[in-house]
């Protein structure tokens, strides 16, 4: 291994070909050539990457693996893939689908080849800021959707038009394409690359142009038509490409969405900036990979190698201590993305916005407008402290004597990641679970409060502004449900902040998912097994403070649920409506029983819930631990010490964890197996009956 000290002293680029070649070295079979890694060349400016490396190795060991021959062996799995085969014998004349009738086709076995070879070697995938801002807006866009269905209800409610009112769609069009039309300049052709690398590129070229050639036989074939209608070579950087030109010019948008005419106002500002869009699809070999790119000029695939790269970022340095690891994945997220598919400050700010607008849109008052809206900003500001703040991830995997290890580097500000402990709660997590996350987290009740106070003020809004303005009708089917039910809420409330979350708040908790054998349905109306098949079980385990306070949350909550029903039947008669089920959905109080391990209270569920009678939703304490699952047995397992051997690094116990999740990946084959079964017995039987009333009418 190369000394970091000598490499220091080197130039920037010479550090980062010798982290390449370190990376890719350990990655290669040693009898290979010294290919170069596509960090090589991705440019500094993408924000999302991924490299996938050795997946032919990895399918072949895995297929000479001794956990594949086992799960080949169990019967559950034998039997649901043979109901994937096809019903078909000899003299059974069977039309082959369209996917068959291409793997069938000799013409396309040299493309087969190539792309087994494109495939087992590396894979990888590289996009911009572009790509990343349409996923965020298209995030905001769901927020915007759903803060719009509620202006829409509250428009219902009171009288203000109805769901058969010529206005309906229109408006319901303008509320949810507002986000759109204000950032249209975030719709952009995005530039996007994905490569394979390749051991033959002459050969790779032979293949391509063959298939090119039919491509263009059939691009007549394609509803929406090309500029050029044609795949013509261009040069790039050097290198031979085929080049696709499309436009949005081209494209019928109202029929591709389907408007109607009376919504294309809503709908053509959007529509005038994707017929100005325009890009290319450009195909070529180069530097031992076959490149798709996606962009708005093939002149962008000159980027590749050039100028300041992904791998001298910062937040790439971690790899540096990986280089001699035989790596087999590497993923990057930017600060940036991470923000577009997460929930955090800027989305909260897009809601707060949606609202105000939604107020503007229905018509209310301008007094009622700023008394909400500035409610709004007051919710916002109780929230905002317990957000997310992301920031770039890169995870890395590489393989070890015990199968891939993965290593993450997370710069997002850990809010309520806490480390700084072992997980003690790894020593119960019972003795043979299918899978687990167990992980400690902090400011749980802080966050619960700021949410509470959040769900409080936003009811007080529709007491004082929603009520009074809906419809007498609406009153009388609205009010009594909520006036039932605001109590029941408070004590919920008060249940969780005073009793349920205090003895919680800090402590170890797992997510444990077991399996029990069963050839007969759980639950009413499921399907038997011919034979003994794995149901999946879930439990929540948690470290607790104070036992006895957790204890009378738990009674308190059960009351809570009981009271719940009682209001929400009363509410029903009030109105006229008659429920599906009424008092006979209360649970009654729970049994219990004493056990080595500890106490376990269980409920028996209504005979009108369906359940067999070995699902029993129960709880169990012992000394500073509780243990809910839908099992006794597994809750009685778990409050005992696990004797469960747990693979490196998970097997030293002392050392300080923020999380930790295991995978028994041949019994999660078995148990999907199972459900194939389980799926393929279950079938529909039509059956035509014909009632007559007492006159004879049909």
């Amino acid at each position: 291994m190369l000394n970091p000290a000598l490499t220091s002293r080197l130039p920037r680029r010479v550090r980062s070909l010798l982290l390449a070649l370190l990376v890719v070295a350990g990655a290669l079979p040693s009898h290979a050539a010294e290919p170069k890694s596509s960090l090589e060349f991705v440019p500094a400016d993408a924000h999302v990457y991924v490299s996938v490396s050795r997946l032919g190795e990895h399918i072949e060991t895995i297929a000479k693996s001794n956990w594949w021959a086992e799960v080949q062996k169990n019967e559950a799995f034998r039997r649901a893939v043979q109901k994937l085969k096809p019903n078909a014998g000899p003299d059974v004349d069977a039309e082959l689908p369209a996917a068959a009738m291409i793997l069938a086709d000799a013409a396309n076995l040299p493309l087969f080849a190539l792309a087994g070879e494109m495939t087992s070697e590396e894979i990888f995938f590289y996009s911009d800021r572009r790509a990343v801002d349409m996923i965020a807006l298209s995030g905001e866009l769901s927020e915007n959707m759903y803060i719009t269905y509620s202006g829409i209800g509250f428009m219902f409610a009171t009288g203000q038009f109805s769901p058969f009112d010529d206005n309906f769609e229109v408006t319901l069009a303008d509320w949810m394409l507002r986000p759109l039309r204000d950032n249209l300049d975030k719709v952009a052709v995005p530039n996007l690359v994905m490569g394979f690398r390749i051991k033959d590129p002459a050969n790779a070229e032979k293949v391509l142009a063959a298939q090119v050639d039919r491509l263009r036989e059939g691009l007549s074939d394609f509803g929406v038509a090309s500029p050029s209608n044609d795949i013509s070579v261009e040069k790039v950087g050097g290198v031979n490409c085929w080049v696709w030109r499309f436009s949005g010019e081209s494209v019928p948008w109202k029929d591709v969405f389907d408007v109607e005419p009376q919504l294309m106002p809503s709908f053509e500002l959007i529509f005038a900036h994707l017929r100005k869009l325009s890009g290319v699809v450009t195909l070529c070999v180069r530097d031992g990979y076959v490149l798709v790119a996606v962009a708005e000029s093939p002149v962008w695939l000159e980027k590749l190698g050039q100028g300041p790269l992904l791998a001298d970022k910062t937040d790439l340095a971690p790899l540096k201590a990986l280089a001699d690891k035989p790596l087999t994945a590497i993923c990057y997220t930017s600060r940036e993305a991470n923000v577009a598919w997460t929930f955090e400050e800027t989305d909260l700010r897009n809601v707060a916005r949606s609202i105000k607008h939604g107020l503007e849109a229905g018509g209310v008052s301008e007094s009622t407008a700023k008394d909400v809206g500035r409610a709004i900003d007051e919710m916002a500001d109780d929230l905002r402290p317990h957000l997310p703040r992301p920031g770039s991830v890169l995870t890395a995997a590489f393989t070890t004597g015990q199968g891939v290890e993965f290593i993450t580097y997370d710069r997002s500000e850990p809010l309520h990641a806490d480390g700084t402990k072992p997980l003690s709660i790894l020593d119960h997590v019972g003795p043979s679970p299918v899978a687990f996350w167990a992980g400690r987290a902090k400011g749980t009740e802080e966050t619960y409060r700021a949410l509470s106070k959040t769900f409080t003020d936003g009811y007080d809004l529709i007491e004082k502004h929603v009520f009074p303005a809906m419809d007498g009708d609406v009153q009388t089917q609205v009010r009594p449900f909520f006036d039932r039910m605001k109590p029941i809420a408070k004590r919920f409330d008060r249940a969780m902040r005073d009793l349920c979350l205090p003895p919680l708040d800090g402590g170890d908790s797992a997510i444990v998912l077991t399996a029990r054998l069963t050839n007969n349905a759980w639950s009413s109306g499921g399907p038997p097994s011919p034979l003994e098949i794995p149901i999946p079980l879930p439990a929540v385990v948690h470290s607790v403070k104070d036992v006895d306070q957790l204890h009378a949350g738990i009674k308190e909550m059960h009351a809570v649920y009981n009271g719940g029903v009682t209001a929400m039947v009363e509410a029903a008669a009030q109105t006229g409506a008659i429920p599906a089920w009424g008092e006979e959905a209360k649970i009654e109080e729970p049994k219990s029983r004493e056990f080595p391990e500890g106490t376990i209270y269980w409920h028996v569920l209504p005979k009108e819930w369906g359940f067999d009678k070995r699902i029993a939703a129960n709880y169990g304490f012992a000394d500073k631990l509780v243990v809910f699952s839908l099992v006794p047995l597994d809750t009685r397992d778990m409050l005992g010490k696990s004797t469960l051997k747990l693979p490196a690094p998970l097997d030293d116990r002392q050392q300080p964890l923020a999380a930790a999740t295991y995978i028994d990946v041949p019994r999660v084959c078995e148990i999907a197996g199972g459900a194939m079964i389980l799926s393929a017995s279950t079938g529909y039987e039509f059956v035509e009956e014909v009632h007559t009333d007492e006159d004879g009418t049909i």
